[in-house]
């Protein structure tokens, strides 16, 4: 809740969103918060314990899961809550439809885990 406090962009985002929902006058604050709760869940990924290695979430290797974007399907997508940076080849966002028109040149780089430098060709917001 902080996040949103401190963040007029998001804060006023979120707050077009409500102003779009219909809500009848006669629903609770309970079934709102249901309803809300379904919403989270629906777009959240989550796992089993049994599905780790022996080492629990304290593991390093990579987690990969399916998704569906629009009428497209990604296979061996690479889940990672830790980088602001996500990295794809530009054949994917061809592959999905994103408007290359989008993408702008970059002048970031990044360093790869065998410590080698790469240019990022372009990047979209």
């Amino acid at each position: 809740m902080s996040f949103l406090m401190s963040s007029k962009a998001h804060r006023n985002a979120l707050m077009e969103v409500l102003c779009g929902v219909r809500i009848l006058k006669e629903t609770t604050s309970e079934t709102l918060a249901t309803a809300i709760g379904r919403v989270v869940e629906a777009n959240k990924v989550s796992y089993h314990d049994d599905k780790l290695s022996s080492k629990g979430a304290a593991h390093n290797k990579a987690l990969y899961i399916i998704v569906r974007y629009h009428d497209k399907i990604m296979y061996r997508v690479l889940i990672d809550g830790v980088l602001g940076c996500k990295i794809c080849p530009f054949s994917t966002l061809r592959d999905l439809g994103v408007n290359i028109d989008d993408i702008r040149e970059s002048q970031v780089k990044v360093r790869a885990f065998d410590g080698l430098q790469r240019n990022v060709i372009r990047e979209i917001y």
